[in-house]
């Protein structure tokens, strides 16, 4: 998936990965992802009010544009990582 700027909505990932617009999945598959990442690193994680970890925020920034779906923007560091060469 080529995303202008490294940002795409769940729903845009979930649908390129499983075929299937089901944002809920996604974010559980992609949370998971990141609490991996955070275990083989030690990276951590942004944190809620209520002190929980955003898993997510170690492979993106989150924002949301007026009138649109809330984006994740992936972070630089993890895309040079990830970029083929």
């Amino acid at each position: 998936m080529a995303a202008p700027n490294r940002a795409a909505t769940m729903r845009e990932l979930a649908s390129v990965v499983w075929s299937k617009p089901d944002f809920g999945s996604a974010n559980l598959r992609y949370g998971l992802l990141c609490k991996a990442i955070v275990r083989q690193t030690g990276w951590s994680p942004d944190r809620r009010k209520n002190e929980s970890s955003v898993w997510m925020t170690v492979a993106a920034e989150g924002w949301q544009p007026q009138g649109r779906e809330y984006e994740w923007v992936m972070v630089g560091t993890l895309a040079e990582a990830v970029d083929p060469l």
